[in-house]
């Protein structure tokens, strides 16, 4: 693979970004294993990669790291500060990666890749389909006027190559971060919006499996690249606190490392999946959930806390689990949502779409 992959990682000594980017380079690794991995971190993160939590570097082709005169920068700031300036700080073709993320497949088709800039769209919907778009404009509006527009970019991907036209892009959108940091506009997502306006629409849209939302629901999303793992409500378990807390003290251990690769285990499926699923695909999802289950139970927490089933049979589940009876509770949650589901007409392929 000729594009390298790029992550930014700033974190606090108390935070779980660390191990929330082990597992995502970890992943990229382990199914591109050619690749050049850069990972880049800012000085105060720098000193806490010692022991168990230095184990990322393994995975790694270089590390960059970026010092800071300001020792009271949140890591916030200095994410952003670095990620809108990565391409000025990496030589050649790369793909910008979010930690929050798992690689679930090679990436090696990225080098066909003919766009010089390139971005999936945020919530995987074409803007003006967002239902949360009047929301996103108004937070936007500090910086520009977006209410027309057909795309708003995640930047949680970013596709780019070592052109004039992509240094252009990085330079300006750091420019107009910085400018929405003086106006109380933190992220940088508005800032990209606003640059790619600026310069007639540079950025293409690129499949939205290289940046599969896991909130959205989508139904390609078993297909994904890149899931991109948010802290929202039903996210994989791997991204939650008792999982961390099993990477910081031991690392990628042969349970957690069979959970990445099994990733779609780790969460339930979503209504509009469960309702459109064939036989063959709720046995599956039966053989997952079960597997699941077992793993975590045994490794994480036998009293099944933080697994949140969303459904009136959750207290009988818990109780199978506990009871080490893995494929009867999956097989209960599993018919239960599609007897629920059964009675509905209108479930949305994406929960952000409008109707």
């Amino acid at each position: 693979m000729k594009t390298k992959l790029v992550y930014v990682l700033t974190c606090a000594p108390d935070k779980n970004y660390i191990e929330q980017a082990h597992m995502a380079i970890w992943s990229a690794r382990y199914h591109n294993p050619d690749a050049t991995i850069v990972l880049i971190v800012d000085d105060k993160t720098d000193a806490l990669l010692t022991g168990m939590r230095g184990e990322v570097l393994n995975y790694i082709s270089d590390k960059i790291v970026v010092p800071f005169d300001d020792a009271t920068l949140s890591p916030m700031y200095r994410s952003r500060f670095i990620k809108t300036q990565v391409r000025e700080l990496v030589k050649g073709d790369l793909l910008f990666v979010d930690c929050d993320t798992i690689c679930c497949r090679s990436l090696r088709d990225v080098d066909s890749f003919e766009c010089e800039i390139g971005a999936a769209n945020d919530n995987n919907l074409l803007f003006q389909r967002d239902r949360y778009k009047i929301y996103t404009i108004e937070k936007v509006a500090a910086l520009c006027d977006i209410s027309k527009e057909e795309h708003y970019f995640s930047s949680g991907v970013v596709f780019c190559k070592d052109t004039e036209n992509a240094q252009q892009l990085f330079a300006l959108w750091h420019k107009h971060w910085l400018e929405g940091i003086e106006k109380g506009l933190n992220i940088d997502q508005p800032a990209l919006a606003k640059t790619n306006i600026e310069l007639g629409y540079v950025i293409t849209p690129i499949d939205d499996v290289y940046n599969c939302v896991l909130y959205t629901q989508n139904e390609y999303m078993s297909k994904a690249a890149i899931l991109h793992i948010s802290n929202f409500p039903q996210t994989s378990f791997l991204f939650k606190p008792k999982a961390f807390a099993i990477v910081r003290e031991q690392g990628i251990t042969p349970w957690i490392k069979e959970l990445i690769l099994r990733v779609h285990s780790t969460y339930l499926p979503y209504d509009y999946s469960i309702k459109h699923s064939s036989s063959a695909q709720r046995k599956q999802w039966i053989r997952d959930i079960a597997f699941a289950a077992k793993m975590y139970g045994k490794y994480i927490d036998a009293g099944y806390e933080e697994w949140d089933f969303k459904a009136g049979v959750e207290p009988l589940i818990k109780y199978l689990f506990r009871s080490h009876l893995y494929r009867t509770g999956a097989m209960v949650w599993v018919e239960y949502q599609r007897m629920r589901l059964s009675k509905k007409t209108n479930i949305r392929t994406n929960i952000c779409a409008i109707e």
